[in-house]
């Protein structure tokens, strides 16, 4: 499992999970304020998880551990226009981060993937294409469950 890639991130992986082969993820995408990832892993069966859940820049979790379609992850685990990791940490598509290029760190993801009502860190703005999608059952955008969070907004 990939670990921390750049400056000043300190995350780090604990409890790896699994992916069953029916592409969605269950009880992954758990990312805490600290700087590190629970119950994110690596797919098995239908797809496989491209660089998920471990810090960068910052320090805490990014990429929140969800599949979309096959299996693997789109486009999440990277953050622009700060240090990022390179290899498995990147994928092409939508849903990574923009503003000032990191995922949301602190907001929870559990289960089935809907979002709790939890604090996000403040001065940033965040991606609205990083929320969970389970496999074939993917959540439309925007998931309504967007209405708990709280985005900061730049001065």
């Amino acid at each position: 499992l990939p670990s921390s890639h750049g400056g000043n991130s300190r995350g780090f992986w604990e409890n790896p999970g699994e992916k069953t082969g029916s592409g969605y993820s269950q009880g992954s995408g758990y990312s805490q304020g600290s700087g590190y990832s629970q119950g994110l892993g690596s797919s098995q069966g239908s797809g496989y998880s491209q660089g998920l859940g471990y810090s960068q820049g910052v320090g805490y979790s990014q990429g929140l551990g969800y599949s979309q379609g096959s299996g693997y992850s789109q486009g999440v685990g990277y953050s622009q226009g700060l240090e990022y990791s390179q290899g498995l940490g990147h994928s092409q598509g939508s849903g990574y981060s923009q503003g000032l290029g990191y995922s949301q760190g602190s907001g929870s993801a559990q289960g089935l993937g809907s979002w709790n009502e939890t604090p996000i860190s403040a001065g940033a703005e965040f991606s609205r294409n990083s929320h969970n999608s389970q496999g074939q059952d993917q959540a439309p955008f925007p998931d309504p469950s967007w209405r708990f969070q709280k985005f900061p907004q730049f001065p």
